[in-house]
């Protein structure tokens, strides 16, 4: 009696459960990106769809695909130098109001974030990799300061510092730095007077900038 009950009862409920199972359908977004590690889905643009990120560690990639609200995606690269790219994340980082992309490099020993200046009503997106070197620094300074540089691959850099006599003063940087736009802040442990910035990389880039440090 029993099992009769048993079979009853799953000849009624199995065939139920089977057809309650969700469906799935297959969408590629990307069919080369070369030994993808890693995804991510959030709104990146804030345009109220759900964009997507990966990380691509034979390709150094980390990009994104702009979602245009019908699923369908526009790819845009953040970072193509980021040495065995391995992990991507998004997060407002900087409580700014916008999304963020964190990423972590397995070759290149590198955690680095890349900052979004997506404000709300906002369409402008700032996630690409600045295509040239560029070096900014104030030229009348305190000893605390900041200064900025980009860089459109990842290299080594080294920022020194030399007085009016071409005389070393300080080493403020020696190291190396994804792909991206980066700013320090400094002290500068220097008496008063006029110096200058030597910024060089290890992909060929060279600037020399002109300062006034005072009290």
């Amino acid at each position: 009696m029993n099992r009769i009950i048993l079979i009853t009862i799953l000849v009624l409920i199995v065939p139920a459960l089977l057809s309650a199972q969700i469906n799935w359908t297959e969408h590629t977004i990307a069919a080369n990106f070369d030994y993808a590690r890693s995804v991510f889905a959030i709104d990146l643009d804030d345009d109220g769809d759900v964009d997507v990120l990966g990380a691509a560690e034979f390709a150094d990639d980390i990009t994104w695909w702009e979602n245009d609200g019908s699923e369908n995606f526009t790819v845009h690269t953040i970072d193509a130098n980021f040495n065995g790219a391995r992990s991507v994340f998004a997060i407002d980082l900087d409580d700014d109001n916008d999304v963020d992309v964190l990423g972590a490099a397995v070759d290149a020993d590198d955690i680095t974030w890349w900052e979004s200046d997506l404000a709300p009503g906002v369409t402008e997106r700032n996630l690409v990799m600045p295509k040239t070197f560029r070096f900014n620094a104030s030229t009348i300074n305190k000893s605390r300061t900041s200064i900025e540089f980009s860089l459109p691959v990842a290299t080594g850099v080294d920022l020194l510092i030399y007085d009016v006599t071409g005389r070393l003063s300080e080493t403020l940087i020696s190291q190396r730095f994804s792909a991206g736009n980066h700013i320090l802040n400094i002290n500068l442990e220097l008496t008063v007077g006029i110096y200058f910035y030597n910024l060089k990389t290890t992909s060929g880039e060279h600037a020399i900038k002109k300062f006034l440090l005072i009290e």
